[in-house]
C-alpha cells in the first residue's frame, strides 16, 4: 500500500474515531464535544508518512478517550497545585518582608567590659558585660549601682521600682490630700527659693501666722519633704515651722532665713488622722515646703 493511500486512511480514521465518540454518547456534553473536535484535529494533521510498511492500528476508541480525559484531569490537578504553590510563595514572601521590616526596627545593642574607680580607688567588680548601650542610652550592672550608694543604704527592686534606702509600699502627694483648714498659704507648681533652687509642687507658707491642716485618715506612717526660704525677704528676718500629728508635735525646724540651705525632712507621723503645719515668726517671712509626700 502506498504512503499516499495510508495517509488518506489515517485522515479517514480521525473522522471515524470522532464520529464513533459521538455515537458512543460522548458528544452529549460540551466536554465530550471538545474531545471529539480535538482528536479529529490532531489525527487529521497526520498526513505524511515516510518509508514502507507503515501501519496504524486503533485498538480501542474508548481507551483512547479515557486516556485523553485522564491526562486532562492530571493537567487540571497540576494547574491547581501550581496555583496553590504560587499563593504559598506569595505568602512566604510577605512574611519574609515583614520579618525584614522587624529586623530593621531592632535596637542597636553594644556590650562593654567596664571597670569602676571611685575617688581614685579601684573597686573590684565583675567587668564582663558590665555596661550595655542600647540605641545610644547607657545601662550599668546592678553591681556597679550598689557600689555607688552609701554603705548604710540598701538597693531593692519591688513592684517595678528601684528603691535606694527605704522601701515604700504606698505613697501620695501631701498637697493632694483633703484640706480641713488653711490660712496664709499658697500653692505653686514650680518656684525658686532664696538660693535659686527650683522647688516643685510647693506650699508657700507665711510663717507669721500661716497654717494648714490635712486629713490623712490614718493611712500613712511617714512624712517627707524639702524645706527652704522664699526668695524675698530681709536677711535679719527668720522663723521656724512646727508639724503636729493629731495634737502631738512631731517636728520643729531649725531657725531659717534667706541664707538657709534647703533642708531634707523625713519624720514619722504615726498614722495620724490630721496633720497640721504652722509657721512662727514675729515678722513677715515665708518658707517653701516642696516635694512633700506621705508614705508607708
Amino acid at each position: 500500500m502506498s504512503n499516499t493511500i495510508k495517509a488518506a486512511i489515517i485522515t479517514g480514521v480521525a473522522t471515524i474515531v470522532a464520529g464513533f465518540i459521538g455515537g458512543m454518547g460522548y458528544g452529549k456534553s460540551s466536554e465530550q464535544k471538545n474531545i471529539q473536535n480535538e482528536i479529529q484535529a490532531a489525527m487529521g494533521n497526520v498526513v505524511n508518512f515516510m518509508g514502507d510498511n507503515n501501519e496504524v492500528t486503533i485498538n480501542s476508541v474508548k481507551d483512547l478517550v479515557d486516556e485523553y480525559q485522564r491526562l486532562q484531569s492530571q493537567n487540571k490537578s497540576l494547574l491547581d497545585q501550581n496555583t496553590k504553590y504560587f499563593s504559598d510563595l506569595s505568602e512566604a514572601n510577605y512574611q519574609v518582608s515583614a520579618l525584614q521590616s522587624k529586623t530593621n526596627d531592632m535596637p542597636e545593642i553594644n556590650f562593654n567590659n567596664l571597670a569602676l574607680s571611685i575617688d581614685a580607688q579601684d573597686i573590684l567588680i565583675n567587668r564582663n558585660n558590665s555596661m550595655v548601650t542600647i540605641d545610644g542610652r547607657d545601662y550599668f550592672s546592678r553591681e556597679i549601682v550598689e557600689s555607688l550608694i552609701p554603705d548604710e543604704q540598701n538597693c531593692t527592686i519591688k513592684n517595678n521600682t528601684l528603691f535606694i534606702g527605704k522601701v515604700i509600699a504606698e505613697k501620695a502627694n501631701l498637697l493632694d490630700q483633703w484640706v480641713t483648714n488653711s490660712f496664709g498659704c499658697d500653692y505653686e507648681e514650680a518656684i525658686n527659693d532664696s538660693l535659686g533652687n527650683t522647688c516643685t509642687k510647693a506650699l508657700v507658707l507665711w510663717m507669721r501666722s500661716g497654717n494648714i491642716t490635712y486629713n490623712l485618715n490614718r493611712k500613712y506612717s511617714n512624712l517627707k519633704f524639702k524645706l527652704s526660704s522664699y526668695n524675698e525677704g530681709d536677711k535679719n528676718i527668720c522663723g521656724v515651722i512646727t508639724i503636729k500629728a493629731d495634737e502631738e508635735i512631731i517636728y520643729t525646724s531649725p531657725t531659717i532665713n534667706i541664707y538657709t540651705e534647703m533642708i531634707d525632712v523625713d519624720v514619722p507621723i504615726n498614722n495620724c488622722a490630721t496633720l497640721t503645719i504652722t509657721g512662727a515668726t514675729k515678722d513677715f517671712f515665708r518658707c517653701i515646703i516642696s516635694d512633700a509626700i506621705v508614705y508607708n
